[in-house]
């Protein structure tokens, strides 16, 4: 997994999603990309398989660490805005979170095809 800027929009409302890689195996993309041959395919199948334990384990931290920063945060939000305006602070969200899902899962392509619409800002459309 390759590491990349947290998104705008209050780091995606502090989600720090992002698109993934493309869906299927990996490998198999990267074959294709860097035109592996097969024996460069096998040794880098093995490459990412030997380092997998230590990749999901890195990745599970970062979940258990973004959910803890999550909820310090909203802690504070919640002593500034309003219980209706964190309602929609959570809908947003949640809006977020099946724009960044799309038809694909995560990293697959948005709501309405290549070029679709993101939910609209906080407070509805401008």
């Amino acid at each position: 997994m390759v590491g990349a800027a947290l998104p705008p929009l209050g780091w995606r409302l502090y989600g720090g999603r992002r698109p993934g890689p493309p869906k299927g195996d990996p490998v198999d993309h990267l074959v294709e990309e860097l035109q592996l041959d097969v024996a460069q395919a096998q040794e880098v199948r093995a490459i990412f398989e030997r380092y997998r334990p230590e990749f999901d384990a890195v990745e599970r931290e970062r979940r258990e660490r973004l959910s803890a920063l999550r909820d310090r945060a909203d802690a504070e939000l919640r002593e500034v805005l309003d219980d209706a305006q964190f309602a929609r602070l959570e809908e947003r969200r949640k809006q977020l979170e099946r724009h960044d899902r799309g038809p694909g899962g995560p990293g697959g392509p948005p709501p309405g095809g290549p070029g679709g619409r993101p939910p609209p800002p906080l407070g509805g459309p401008r």
